[in-house]
């Protein structure tokens, strides 16, 4: 873990959470803490010793940071002997994740709380605006998984069972940068002369006036900046007033200083007041002016406020849930249909990405998605066309890819991707399009050399395929047998392509430097761009278990016969059963049709609604390890990647999406016999919940907290 200090050092020390505290020492074998943070509203008095080992605390060695752009100043040793010790307690209290740009570090979090006078002396505990007593202490773990083990335990020591909470989040997208040097501000702020084609720009993100993220710093290209750069920021303090993004030139020398050109600000609640612009979201953004005149910004942005009530609130719906899925075929076509209704293409994604996380938190992720797509599949008489439209069943795999193939995705194509990033010299192969003067052959053998990379590296990583995914593509496959019949086996091998290549490998060579995939730094080069789309285009067509036609001339010319010599689409063709094929160990053919068959199996309600009780789970995804798995997987491909699921958060996200399809839904059941007893039920599902929430509300105001109303802004 990492606490940042105002001194800037690097040290270690030892943290322990007892009951509703959290101490910090300056090493295990000291009794005495350094900082006490007391999680709860009641201060407490500090203990002359730590608690001990019969406490059932939580331990872990911490490190400290250093603060964005700190000096290092001297030894840790020389703060920390002899310093008063600081205990920390009061009813201002948040725990929120913490972007990776700030420190350039992982897995940070921070602990914002109301301290003593002591605590500026020690840490960097920058006052806030509305008191100079509440302090930040930003912590950073190994991993993922520890840090979601870390703000578990402490927000169940800030929390009660009955806790009403609200969570602001901010998804923030800078785009682009459009410098006008003919504006009167341009001659003190901008460089004139041979410095004026090299500016480097980057921006910083800043609430009220703290430092919350930064983007990479880039090249003045004619006038355009382009970033492309994406923030999430989530549990954002309820007190910040304002958002700020600020662009700075960097110097052009050593001995000048940085230089900020302009900034930005909006006040967080016009931002709740915003409306959509679908026009401008589509296309990247609004373009908003520099308060300095010297030019404009593309930006993105969409900004929540949830209300989020304790999870018996939604027991009603959780069941309602669970019971959809042992429903029969038609019946959950027509369900999830209606109730993703008329929506956007944006809400439909949301949607789809909230009943993913809930069935992930609750352990019935693969039932959820081989229900869905086998649904798709039999209500679909093309094969050809199956899973290539905005379905329910293709959003929700979209969404569930995301989630769990990004760890999978970097350990396949990091190293390849760079590569073609950094590629300066030429691989077009359509005469068309080439330069006067370039080698046709050369070209072609640098472009088959990338493209044999690629497939080698993809063909060699089945085994390292997320095993909840294998599942969920063995359960397509057989879907299509049953459907099809399996006398031509690339039918069910394409279904699967349409996921793992069409959505996964080919869009990420497609856009490397897209959100989510950012496999590369920045936006590639003319000539790097036209690699990537060359490579992904071909990668595509031989997923598709085909080879280019004569449509593609100056491809079919150059690749078939390679492709052919090289048995690449037989070696595609077992790459594809090998990734819907579940590895089951040494087990008998039995076995595992009994185990196949569990996958399918009707849920057992009653044994998951108790799951009620856990507000959030860490779940993982293990590879489907087979018995020929490589001696050289990177160990986090090897013990599995996780995210962290907030079922409450998620099933408020469900509850408020079906109050605002009310009416689609009723209009609906007018006019459909057959769902009118289930849109019935539903209706008095969502009154309950509304109940329940109003319950928990009116105890929230008794008590004297301020209640807010879940809203969403896109610009």
């Amino acid at each position: 873990m990492l606490i940042r200090r105002k001194d800037g050092e690097w040290g270690v020390i030892y943290s322990v959470l007892c009951k509703s505290t959290l101490y910090v020492h300056p090493d295990e074998h000291t009794s005495e803490p350094l900082l006490s943070i007391n999680l709860q509203s009641e201060a407490s008095s500090l203990p002359s010793s730590a608690p001990g080992s019969g406490h059932n605390s939580l331990t872990h060695k911490l490190n400290f940071s250093t603060s964005p752009g700190g000096s290092r100043p001297s030894s840790p040793d020389s703060t920390m002997t002899g310093s008063p010790r600081d205990g920390v307690s009061g009813p201002q209290m948040s725990i929120r994740l913490v972007d990776d740009s700030l420190f350039g570090v992982e897995n940070c979090f921070c602990i914002e709380a109301q301290s003593s006078r002591y605590s500026d002396r020690l840490f960097d505990a920058d006052s806030m605006p509305e008191s100079r007593h509440l302090t930040k202490y930003y912590f950073v773990v190994e991993s993922v998984k520890e840090r979601h083990h870390w703000i578990e335990e402490l927000r169940a020591a800030m929390l009660t069972s009955q806790s009403l909470r609200h969570v602001t989040s901010l998804e923030l997208g800078v785009n682009a940068l459009h410098v006008d040097r003919n504006s009167s501000a341009a001659a003190q702020l901008l460089p004139s002369g041979k410095g004026a084609s090299s500016n480097m720009y980057y921006c910083n993100i800043h609430f009220d006036n703290e430092l919350q993220a930064r983007t990479f710093s880039k090249r003045d290209n004619e006038g355009v900046v382009e970033w492309m750069a994406q923030f999430h920021f989530d549990d954002i303090r309820h007190s910040f007033f304002d958002m700020s993004i600020v662009i700075w030139r960097m110097g052009t020398s050593a001995k000048e200083k940085d230089v900020e050109i302009g900034r930005i600000t909006m006040p967080f609640h016009t931002l709740a007041q915003t409306t959509l612009n679908k026009e401008n979201v589509g296309a990247g953004g609004n373009w908003y002016q520099l308060e300095s005149g010297i030019g404009k910004v593309r930006i993105e942005l969409r900004y929540t406020v949830e209300r989020i009530c304790p999870l018996p609130t939604y027991n009603s719906l959780f069941v309602f849930l669970l019971n959809t899925l042992n429903a029969d075929t038609n019946m959950v076509n027509l369900i999830y249909d209606a109730l993703n209704g008329d929506s956007t293409a944006q809400a439909k994604s949301e949607f789809a990405g909230s009943l993913v996380r809930f069935f992930l938190g609750i352990g019935q992720i693969t039932k959820f998605l081989r229900t869905l797509t086998r649904c798709e599949i039999f209500a679909t008489d093309q094969p050809t066309i199956i899973f290539r439209g905005n379905t329910m069943a293709t959003k929700a795999m979209d969404q569930f890819m995301k989630i769990c193939c990004e760890d999978y995705l970097h350990e396949t194509m990091d190293e390849v991707a760079y590569d073609m990033f950094s590629c300066t010299q030429s691989c077009e192969i359509d005469p068309t399009q080439m330069d006067k003067g370039e080698d046709l052959m050369k070209n072609w053998r640098r472009l088959k050399s990338f493209i044999d990379r690629v497939t080698k590296s993809v063909f060699e990583s089945s085994a390292t395929v997320p095993r909840d995914l294998v599942v969920i593509f063995e359960g397509i496959r057989v879907a299509m047998a049953d459907k099809f019949g399996d006398a031509d086996q690339n039918k069910g091998l394409t279904a699967i392509s349409g996921f793992i290549f069409l959505r996964l490998f080919s869009a990420a060579l497609q856009g490397p430097h897209l959100h989510p995939f950012l496999l590369v730094p920045d936006i590639p080069e003319e000539r790097s761009r036209r690699l990537f789309t060359l490579v992904s285009k071909t990668v595509q067509t031989l997923a598709n278990l085909r080879l280019f036609s004569q449509k593609e001339e100056h491809l079919m010319n150059m690749m078939n016969n390679s492709f052919e010599e090289d048995h690449v689409l037989d070696k595609m063709r077992k790459f594809l059963t090998e990734v819907s094929t579940v590895y089951y160990g040494p087990k008998t053919a039995s076995d595992i049709d009994k185990t196949m068959a569990l996958y399918d199996a009707p849920i057992d309600i009653a044994a998951i609604v108790p799951m009620l009780k856990h507000s959030s789970v860490f779940v993982t995804f293990p590879p489907n390890h087979g018995p020929t798995i490589s001696s050289t997987v990177h160990p986090a491909a090897s013990a599995g990647v996780g995210v962290r699921v907030d079922i409450e958060r998620e099933l408020a996200f469900i509850n408020h999406h079906l109050q605002k399809k009310r009416p689609y839904l009723a209009k609906k059941a007018e006019s459909n016999a057959v769902l009118k007893p289930l849109i019935t039920k539903l209706f008095a599902i969502i009154d309950d919940v509304q109940k329940n929430e109003q319950t928990v509300i009116d105890n929230a105001q008794r008590q004297g907290f301020q209640v807010s109303t879940g809203e969403a802004a896109d610009e």
